[in-house]
């Protein structure tokens, strides 16, 4: 019978040094919530241009958005931190959203898109811009998805990998 000391339950901490720190200086109480500070505080460093502690254009829409943050400070490579909050403030998801989207890219890549979940993406896109533009009669909406599919259907024919510009041909006005 020896004096094992029990195994620990959770995550293993990642950032000791940090962390100790943090919690004598009275801030977050919870390991886990420290290291999140700290990795916060990566991400906002990268991101502030003047140093004021306060996310500057183009990634303002990042400021307040602790679990956002903290997931983008711990990307592997601090060079995909700006990328991927210009990206991530292009999509303006909520915070379960974002987070599970840098975890996915952190962990190795996206799953393999899906027909549904393209679908969920389109329907969700033209939702919000009907609820925002709601003067657009049935005729002007049936014309931009048609454009939008002929768009879509020049790029798979050609083999690119997205729409990179909006046709401009045909436009009638909103």
């Amino acid at each position: 019978m020896g004096t094992e000391t029990p195994k620990r339950r959770g995550r293993p901490p990642k950032l000791q040094d940090a962390v100790a720190v943090l919690q004598t200086l009275g801030e977050p109480g919870q390991r886990r919530a420290a290291e999140n500070a700290v990795y916060m505080g990566k991400a906002i460093s990268l991101l502030c241009a003047d140093g004021s502690g306060v996310v500057q254009p183009p990634y303002d829409w990042l400021n307040g958005r602790k679990t956002i943050l903290a997931e983008l400070g711990r990307l592997n490579d601090t060079h995909d931190i700006k990328p991927f909050a210009a990206r991530i403030c292009e999509l303006k998801p909520s915070a379960v959203e974002g987070a599970a989207l840098l975890r996915q890219v952190r962990r190795g890549g996206m799953p393999p898109g899906t027909v549904e979940g393209l679908f969920n993406v389109l329907v969700r896109g033209y939702d919000e811009y009907i609820t925002i533009h709601n003067g657009l009669s049935s005729e002007n909406k049936m014309l931009a998805i048609k454009q939008f599919t002929e768009a879509v259907a020049l790029t798979v024919n050609r083999g690119d990998t997205g729409l990179s510009h909006p046709r401009q041909s045909a436009r009638r006005p909103d």
